[in-house]
């Protein structure tokens, strides 16, 4: 009987080595997938915040363009008001000083008429 020239203890060792590498080949290659889903998710998430955030901002920006609509409308409205009061005020005070005017100097009575005492 001849003797193998290759030793089958080496043999299993070297089998047993590939078969641990192989696994942590599968363990590496199991990770590197459930990574990627990872890696996956986040980025969704990440663009989904995004476009949250764009779409939040693209809102925010047409409430303060409706602000500034609304304070601009509210300050032309204070104006009118303003000038329409004044108007208001100042013909209040026309008739209150014609009044005035005419109890004080009571031309326009036929009793202080010259022409008629005469």
């Amino acid at each position: 009987m001849s003797r193998d020239p290759r030793d089958w203890q080496a043999d299993m060792e070297l089998i047993h080595i590939i078969a641990l590498k192989d696994n942590r080949i599968i363990d590496l290659n199991k990770q590197a997938k459930q990574l990627a889903e990872d890696n996956a998710r986040w980025t969704c998430q990440w663009n989904g915040a995004e476009q949250k955030y764009l779409t939040q901002s693209n809102v925010i920006a047409e409430l303060r363009e409706q602000v500034n609509r609304a304070n601009k409308a509210l300050q032309e409205i204070i104006e009118y008001s303003k000038h329409d009061g004044i108007s208001k005020h100042l013909d209040n005070c026309y008739v209150t000083a014609r009044h005035a005017i005419s109890t004080l100097y009571p031309l326009d009575r036929e009793d202080t008429n010259i022409e008629s005492n005469g």
